[in-house]
């Protein structure tokens, strides 16, 4: 399963005593957070909020189209704020609990997938001391959560073997596919790990079958793309040609407008694309650019300084855990949830404060540890 060999069941004493520190650590990051952040309430949790007193007051106005995809937020925010009548900030401690919880299976999948302690100790601390992932504890949104329950889901994925682990997982599943609508991207993945686990990758090894495997996966994606476009249309972002949402100052703009008439958002899409390639191509490389860069023109210098610096060299030791690992169920969860945001963010706009590439870092903060670990074992061997 792994490209690591398998270390001794008792650890030197300095990576026990790393691994006691990762626990006042993650304590000292979430105090710092709070008193820099406080409580954040932004435009998207007035949504949820209206979700949740609609619900608490016995009307279906929460359950619209895009609604029903933050029904497991909206019953959330109801139980706290109106079943226990607790205040906001109750929300958010559960959050950061929550999150918590996630460093814990964190560090439990990490060893699982590279039979390194000094692996999982790196990757659960890059995890909590991070702040720009840490802070969406403190935000009333389904960032916190959605990052959480993707790790927790992962854990399950690699160890489910009995029913009630399966059940588990199955659960996990429904409440991030019900918390926002990208939660069908980590079904996708568990599923796509799930059939890779029971051993249907022998039946794909001529040219043949993975082709027409690739072709059905295709097509699955298609129909899956097609049904969320028609409930979440890009057709605004990608006229307006905006690289990031609601900033104006990087635009390419699409000239034609988009195709009138009954067809689906998903034809209308491609049509744009088809009239404007070189406007497409355009569009496409910049957002997947600012989505894994990170950095964004109204971060200060010393912020996009500090990403760069950070993530350049975790990029480059995932890339090596990629290039030398065979195919795990890790990497399949991990290359499938990792393109369908990608194709998302290159459609739509990429986000003003990179929220959409944040449910990825989790698993890059693996990959890169267990890339430096094996890096510098392979040095110093």
């Amino acid at each position: 399963m792994s490209f690591i060999p398998k270390t001794h069941s008792f650890f030197s004493l300095s990576e026990e005593r790393l691994t006691y520190c990762l626990v006042p650590a993650w304590l000292l990051m979430q105090v710092i957070l709070y008193y820099w952040y406080g409580i954040r309430i932004v435009y998207d949790s007035h949504r949820y909020f209206a979700y949740a007193d609609a619900l608490a007051s016995n009307t279906a106005d929460w359950y619209l189209d895009s609604a029903k995809f933050y029904t497991s937020y909206t019953l959330l925010l109801a139980f706290f704020l109106h079943v226990a009548k607790l205040p906001v900030v109750s929300v958010l401690l559960f959050q950061t609990l929550v999150s918590g919880a996630a460093a814990v299976f964190l560090f439990k999948s990490t060893i699982f997938i590279s039979g390194s302690r000094k692996a999982a100790i790196f990757a659960t601390l890059f995890f909590i001391l991070w702040p720009d992932l840490q802070f969406w504890n403190l935000y009333v949104h389904t960032e916190s959560l959605y990052i959480s329950l993707s790790v927790f889901i992962l854990y399950f994925v690699l160890v489910a073997r009995q029913r009630q682990q399966y059940l588990t997982l199955a659960v996990l599943l429904a409440i991030i596919c019900f918390l926002r609508p990208n939660g069908f991207f980590v079904a996708l993945a568990v599923a796509a790990a799930l059939v890779f686990r029971r051993g249907l990758g022998l039946y794909f090894r001529s040219r043949y079958s993975r082709a027409v495997a690739a072709t059905v996966l295709l097509f699955v994606l298609i129909a899956v793309a097609a049904f969320f476009l028609e409930i979440f249309s890009p057709i605004g972002y990608y006229t307006a040609g905006r690289f990031i949402q609601g900033y104006s100052g990087y635009t390419s703009p699409v000239v034609a407008p988009a195709p009138a008439g009954e067809a689906w958002v998903i034809q209308r899409l491609f049509t744009l694309m088809l009239e404007q390639p070189v406007t497409f191509i355009k569009l496409l490389a910049g957002r997947f650019l600012l989505f894994w860069a990170q950095i964004r023109p109204y971060y200060s210098v010393v912020h996009n300084v500090v990403i760069l610096l950070f993530f350049l060299p975790l990029y480059y030791f995932a890339g090596v855990y990629l290039y030398r690992a065979k195919a795990t169920l890790f990497t399949v969860f991990f290359l499938i949830l990792a393109a369908l945001h990608t194709l998302m963010v290159t459609v739509i706009a990429v986000d003003w404060d990179n929220r959409f590439i944040v449910p990825l870092l989790p698993f890059v903060f693996i990959l890169a540890a267990t890339g430096m670990v094996t890096k510098l074992a392979n040095h110093e061997g």
